[in-house]
């Protein structure tokens, strides 16, 4: 990370940490949206090769201004056109074959279980795949979970 970009960063964790101890149920839910998908955001290393590091600085900065802005959903579109990419380049989805569990998947799921939600997000890293919100994921999360009490809130993002 340059140093140029930890002082601007540090405010922005400032914020998503505010909206998580939130006494707002949508206030949280935003903030643990943007805490798991920050990294992706903002520093997923998406620039041309060559750039060296006042290239990367830039980037940075520049989708520093973009979360500052509220461009949330922008972000995360630009990221994972750029991840869907990438995996057409190489070959490599990162998900496994259909109905396979890839193992890192597997233990991201047990250290969540204990609480772990930095280690499990970093274990992810950039093979992070979210489900879309939609009518079939929230039947889907009903069906897991039919004792949550409440809607989720599609507008919350």
């Amino acid at each position: 990370l340059p140093a140029d970009c930890v002082a601007p960063l540090a405010l922005l964790w400032s914020f998503i940490l505010r909206e998580i101890c939130s006494d707002d149920l949508i206030q949280r839910q935003r903030g643990w949206k943007l805490f798991l998908l920050q990294r992706a955001m903002l520093l997923a290393n998406r620039t041309a090769r060559g750039g060296g590091r006042g290239a990367v600085s830039q980037t940075i900065k520049a989708r520093i201004k973009r979360f500052d802005k509220g461009e949330w959903s922008e972000l995360f579109e630009a990221y994972t056109s750029w991840r869907d990419n990438r995996a057409r380049r190489t070959g490599h989805a990162g998900t496994g074959h259909a109905g396979q569990v890839p193992h890192n998947h597997k233990s991201c799921a047990e250290l969540i279980k204990r609480g772990q939600l930095s280690k499990a997000a970093r274990r992810l890293g950039e093979q992070a795949a979210f489900a879309p919100v939609s009518d079939e994921t929230v039947a889907a999360l009903r069906q897991l979970h039919p004792s949550a009490a409440g809607d989720p809130d599609p507008e919350v993002w």
